[in-house]
């Protein structure tokens, strides 16, 4: 006879990590919480919790010729119970019964989107003076952010009495130029009203990150630099920086510490943080 299955302080820890991520494939949880060589163990664990209705999964929609697609997770009805049971208020996740239609576009921007927001959560471990304060999800802004404008996500670093906050736009090359002019229409006015109400703080620098390459880098920065000349706020350029990032795993230190953050109006890149 079997025995009955009883959640490990390792298989609480998978839940947590999907109450702050919401979705998340095993590598994701491995690079979270363990080495590249426990990856074994992180799809074993999943597969008990998901065995054991703790949690859902599906296929990443992905366009592969060859192989299968990665499975991503999110928590089902037991894992919601547990982490309520545990002190976690729950009220701002996904209904998780029901079947998620999800977009074709939709996982694999979250993905990347978690991605970014991991290698955050990294940082602290090689810049031990940094720390992230607070971190917001873009599923959980769009429950709590009423208007036009809703970050991907958002990012507190503190070091020392110093605030570094960081709303993330993560582009994957699906808007043309006039979607994305408006965007940054919107994005100026944001900064300049309701920001620091929102956030409770008038530290920001919004980040587009793109996935689709170089030519799309130079697109964004080019239509970023038109809307501002035509609203005649070129003084704002600076709220903005630009990066080409690669699909999957970011390394923290060169994606915070080295210069590939391209500023409107300007040919050199900037880090986003001083490695001091």
């Amino acid at each position: 006879m079997p025995k009955p299955f009883t959640l490990t302080p390792s298989h609480e820890t998978i839940l947590r990590s999907l109450y702050v991520f919401y979705y998340l494939t095993a590598k994701q949880v491995c690079r979270l919480h363990y080495s590249p060589g426990s990856f074994t163990r992180v799809e074993k664990l999943l597969k008990e919790l998901r065995e054991n209705q703790y949690l859902l999964w599906d296929l990443v929609p992905t366009k592969r010729r060859f192989g299968s697609s990665p499975a991503y997770y999110w928590l089902a009805k037991r894992g919601v119970a547990n982490l309520r049971k545990s002190g976690c208020d729950v009220s701002l996740l996904p209904y998780p019964s029901d079947k998620i239609e999800l977009k074709s576009l939709f996982i694999p921007h979250t993905l990347s989107v978690n991605d970014f927001l991991i290698a955050a959560g990294l940082l602290p471990r090689i810049a031990s003076e940094i720390s992230l304060f607070e971190m917001r999800h873009e599923l959980l802004l769009k429950r709590t952010i009423k208007g036009a404008v809703i970050p991907d996500g958002w990012l507190d670093f503190r070091r020392g009495k110093e605030q570094m906050c960081f709303c993330l736009e993560l582009d994957r090359g699906t808007e043309d130029g006039k979607v994305f002019r408006r965007k940054i229409q919107a994005l100026v006015s944001f900064a300049k009203t309701h920001y620091q109400q929102v956030f409770q703080t008038p530290s920001i620098t919004i980040l587009f990150a793109t996935t689709a390459g170089t030519q799309r880098l130079g697109a964004m920065c080019s239509w970023t630099e038109q809307e501002l000349s035509s609203m005649q706020v070129t003084s704002e350029a600076d709220l903005f920086r630009f990066a080409a990032i690669p699909e999957g795993e970011l390394d923290p230190r060169w994606l915070f510490f080295a210069p590939i953050w391209l500023p409107p109006f300007a040919h050199t890149p900037l880090p986003l943080l001083d490695n001091r």
